[in-house]
């Protein structure tokens, strides 16, 4: 574990000993952050939120299994990335923990709460969730791009499957190329989503808000919904914003709101 100026940096060994990477910065609160599919620290929509909330907060974000400077042990499944998040909060030194996930973050952290790891209150932003009609099939594409080294090729199948809309596929080439590294671990986000049903959700037992963008098309609104609707102490809230996403000054309002309840 080594300090900076600003945080505290560490390495959590999970269950089965893989390397999870990750930070500590503010003080009150435990708030971890739960990256969407393919983001790390770095890449992280999530990162310019650390700084305001860790005026409020201390707010743990680290890598993923398969991105960043996390290891990537198989074989993979959905409970080995809620072991991730339980030993990363506690190397962290920050047990139990409120959450917020973006996107496919938001479904690990519904996943983890679920099967039982303590977790105090959620805040999800549109976590995907199944069943997801045609998985096994994008599943099969992503592996057989992945394996022929066309990472970028299919980040944008992924995207595709989303729903994304085109120009901000087309947006996206860049980033697409940068995180094309990463493109391995989409299959993870993609079974992960599909395994959180409706059944599932009603095993969560911690408070839990659910957002969604005035922007987004129902087919992501309605996954807060069905949220909001599906966890016994669950409620959604519908705000202003893009495609997929809420400003952040408005997001980090309710993060507060709702966690120090």
């Amino acid at each position: 574990m080594t300090t900076t100026s600003s945080a505290v940096i560490g390495t959590a060994i999970s269950t089965d000993g893989t390397s999870i990477a990750w930070q500590r910065q503010g003080t009150g609160p435990g708030l971890v952050l739960v990256d969407a599919v393919l983001f790390d620290r770095s890449t992280s929509p999530s990162a310019e939120l650390i700084d305001p909330l860790a005026e409020t907060f201390t707010v743990i974000s680290y890598d993923r299994r398969g991105k960043g400077a996390s290891g990537d042990t198989q074989p993979w499944a959905p409970a080995r990335e809620a072991e991730d998040l339980a030993a990363v909060t506690a190397a962290a030194g920050i047990t139990p923990v409120n959450a917020y996930g973006l996107s496919s973050g938001g479904t690990l952290a519904l996943y983890t709460a679920a099967i039982g790891v303590p977790l105090d209150r959620l805040v999800v932003l549109e976590p995907p969730l199944g069943p997801l009609p045609g998985v096994g099939d994008l599943e099969e594409r992503l592996t057989a791009l992945v394996a022929a080294g066309q990472g970028a090729e299919a980040i944008r199948t992924f995207h595709e499957f989303q729903g994304m809309p085109t120009e901000v596929i087309d947006q996206l080439a860049p980033m697409r190329e940068a995180l094309a590294p990463a493109a391995g671990t989409l299959r993870y986000d993609t079974t992960l989503s599909d395994t959180v049903t409706d059944e599932l959700l009603a095993s969560v037992g911690a408070p839990t808000l659910a957002l969604s963008s005035q922007a987004s098309p129902s087919l992501l609104t309605n996954f807060a919904e069905r949220v909001g609707a599906g966890v016994t102490q669950g409620q959604h809230r519908s705000l202003p914003g893009d495609w997929h996403g809420v400003e952040p000054a408005v997001l980090i309002d309710q993060i507060r709101q709702f966690c120090l309840a």
